[in-house]
C-alpha cells in the first residue's frame, strides 16, 4: 500500500516538473509570435523582431516597436496565430485529447502532461511520450486510502490507457487504445476493459469524434456487445464551450442501449471546470 502511494505522489511530482516552463528567452527567434508577462504585471503579445541576453524587441499592434527589457520579464511563450482573435488571446484548449471521458483521435504533443478529476474520487494523469503514443493511469482514491495491499488484494480500482494517435491532416485524425481495467478483488491484473479505434474531424477547439469499441472480460474478446461512441466539442467564445458525449451498447439478447452527457466547459488559463 506504501509502495502505491508512494508511486503515485512520484508520478504527480513527475507530471508538475514537466509542466513548469523556464521563463528566459530559450528558444525564442524572429518571427515568433509570444505573449510577455513582465515583473510590473503588463502583458503584451507581438512578433519578435529580435532577442538577445538583455533585449526583446516586438512588433506591436498598438505601438510600431516595443523593447523590452529581458531582466524584467517574467514569463515569455510562444503561442499560435490561431489562439488570438481581435487581439486577445484566447486560453488553450488542453482538454482536444478528451471528451468528458471519452477519447478524440487527436494526440497529446510529446512532453505533455495532463491530469484531470472526475467526481472527486476519479483521477486520470497521462503523458506524451511522442507525438504518436500516450500512456495514461486511472485511478479511485477511495479504496487506495482505505487501506490494502494492491500486490496482495488487488483491492483498489484503477486502469492503464494506452493510446496510438495520428494526425494526417490540420482537421482528420485518428487513434486507437485500450482501456485496462483492474477490478477490486479480482484474481488477475487487467481483468476486463476495452479495445477501441476513433476519428476525429475538426480543430482542436470544434471536432466530432466517432468511435467503435468492443469489451473484453478474462482475456475474451465480447464481439457480440459492441460499443459506439458519438462526442464532440463546440467553443463558442474565450473561456466556454459546449461538449456532448454519448454511448450506444448494441447486445444481442437486450438491443441497443444508450446514454448521453452534455454540458458546459469552462476554459480558464491554468484550469478547466466542467
Amino acid at each position: 500500500m506504501t509502495n502505491l502511494k508512494s508511486l503515485i505522489l512520484t508520478f504527480m511530482v513527475i507530471l508538475i516538473s514537466l509542466n513548469f516552463q523556464a521563463q528566459v528567452t530559450l528558444g525564442i527567434v524572429k518571427g515568433m509570435l509570444v505573449e510577455v508577462n513582465t515583473k510590473d504585471k503588463m502583458e503584451f503579445i507581438g512578433h519578435v523582431e529580435s532577442v538577445n541576453d538583455s533585449l526583446l524587441v516586438l512588433s506591436h499592434q498598438n505601438y510600431n516597436q516595443l523593447n523590452l527589457s529581458v531582466s524584467n520579464i517574467k514569463t515569455i511563450r510562444h503561442i499560435s496565430e490561431s489562439m488570438v482573435k481581435n487581439g486577445v488571446i484566447w486560453p488553450e484548449n488542453p482538454n482536444y485529447h478528451r471528451n468528458f471521458y471519452s477519447p478524440t483521435g487527436i494526440g497529446m504533443e510529446k512532453g505533455q502532461a495532463y491530469y484531470q478529476n472526475l467526481m472527486v474520487v476519479w483521477n486520470h494523469l497521462g503523458y506524451a511520450f511522442t507525438d504518436y503514443f500516450t500512456m495514461g493511469i486511472d485511478f479511485e482514491l477511495l479504496s487506495i486510502l482505505s487501506g490494502g495491499d494492491i500486490f496482495d488484494s488487488y483491492r483498489p480500482l484503477f486502469a492503464l490507457t494506452p493510446k496510438f494517435s495520428h494526425s494526417f491532416s490540420d482537421r482528420i485524425h485518428a487513434g486507437m487504445g485500450a482501456v485496462l481495467l483492474s477490478i477490486p478483488n479480482s484474481d488477475r491484473f487487467f481483468k476486463a476493459g476495452i479495445t477501441y479505434a476513433v476519428g476525429t474531424y475538426g480543430t482542436r477547439d470544434n471536432n466530432i469524434t466517432l468511435g467503435f469499441g468492443l469489451p473484453f472480460f478474462e482475456g475474451e474478446i465480447q464481439s457480440e456487445v459492441p460499443v459506439f461512441n458519438l462526442s464532440g466539442q463546440y467553443r463558442f467564445s474565450r473561456k466556454f464551450s459546449v461538449v456532448s458525449e454519448n454511448w450506444i451498447f448494441a447486445a444481442e439478447d437486450l438491443g441497443f442501449a444508450g446514454f448521453g452527457v452534455q454540458g458546459l466547459r469552462y476554459l480558464g488559463k491554468n484550469l478547466n471546470w466542467d
